[in-house]
């Protein structure tokens, strides 16, 4: 998975608003039965996850990703996205 130039430190800037110390970011299928090829991407205190494995470490934030779309996550990239006018930022896969 390639991560997208910004993304560390979004994840950073959101865990520290959420006054979470150690972030990981969870890159997990959205749970859609007819949308199986869907990503969700989710940050949370790093910790193990059940139905996780761990993925790679950068700059001290773990990523971790579910075995359903692992073959997903492998071709994808992660990238930073602007919404609401520029107001708003999120992570995407």
């Amino acid at each position: 998975m390639k991560v997208g130039r910004g993304v560390i430190t979004l994840v950073k800037t959101e865990a520290a608003k959420a006054s979470i110390k150690k972030p990981m970011v969870l890159v997990m299928d959205c749970g859609c039965m007819m949308n199986q090829e869907s990503v969700e991407v989710d940050i949370r205190e790093d910790r193990d996850d059940a139905g996780f494995e761990p993925y790679f470490v950068r700059n001290g934030v773990r990523f971790l990703v579910s075995q359903k779309i692992r073959h997903l996550a492998d071709e994808g990239s992660l990238r930073v996205t602007i919404y609401g006018g520029g107001r708003f930022r999120r992570v995407e896969f």
